[in-house]
């Protein structure tokens, strides 16, 4: 019998981050369900950019604003508990400008400004978790 093949879904998201007298902090958000740590991301939608998604989904999902500041830093990949579709997600680094005191999903989700460090421990994805320390020397030269 022959296995059927999961179709992947791309999405994009950022790595969000502040430099502050050369300590980088990276910002965290739950899932809804509260249970894991990610990063903001999402689907791409057919009007917008990757970069243009990414950052929308840091405005709904972490009420962030800010600056992507370089090109795609990678990318993981991840399977949806419900469906089961693998997701492979781009992600672009952010520095953040603004935090909003309500943004769409601020109910349903909790922020957290991390070390990359700390943040490469919180996250449970492998392929997330090494992005995140393959980024922290790239951030830190970044203001």
């Amino acid at each position: 019998m022959k296995k059927k093949r999961k179709l992947i879904l791309h999405q994009s998201g950022v790595l969000p981050y502040k430099n502050e007298n050369g300590t980088v902090s990276i910002l965290l958000i739950t899932t809804t369900s509260g249970k894991e740590w990610i990063i903001p991301k999402g689907k791409i939608e057919k009007n917008l950019s990757p970069r243009e998604s990414a950052l929308k989904e840091a405005a709904e999902e972490a009420g962030l604003k800010g600056a992507i500041t370089g090109e795609s830093i990678g990318s993981y990949h991840f399977e949806k508990k419900k469906s089961g579709r693998i997701c492979s997600v781009e992600v672009f680094p952010m520095k953040v400008e603004e935090e909003m005191e309500n943004w769409e999903e601020k109910g349903k989700r909790e922020r957290r400004w991390c070390t990359t460090e700390e943040a490469s421990t919180r996250v449970s994805n492998t392929e997330l978790k090494e992005l995140i320390i393959n980024a922290a020397k790239f951030l830190s030269g970044l203001s």
